[in-house]
């Protein structure tokens, strides 16, 4: 997830280590003025991310694009039209 204010990124969310991460210095102070708040929305995002991952599951099977090497399975139109995932979730304020 990336935030952003007036078109410039403020911070994101690496869902790797599990971190926010600031851009902004003015963003990095706020948040060590009340690291409660930056742990409360870090778990949130932790549990953003699995509802995202849970999300992302049905439209991989229905698209069959969960990596799977069974390519017997047929095409159907539905299939081969499917647009390609957008990783990045942006968040404007």
């Amino acid at each position: 997830m990336v935030v952003m204010v007036d078109e410039v990124q403020i911070e994101y969310y690496d869902s790797n280590t599990q971190r926010i991460i600031t851009k902004q210095d003015w963003a990095d102070q706020a948040n060590r003025e009340d690291p409660d708040s930056l742990e409360r929305e870090t778990e949130r995002r932790k549990g953003n991310q699995q509802v995202y991952k849970g999300n992302i599951g049905t439209p991989k099977r229905r698209f069959n694009q969960t990596g799977d090497s069974d390519t017997s399975s047929e095409n159907t139109e539905e299939q081969k039209l499917a647009p390609e995932a957008q990783p990045l979730t942006t968040v404007s304020i």
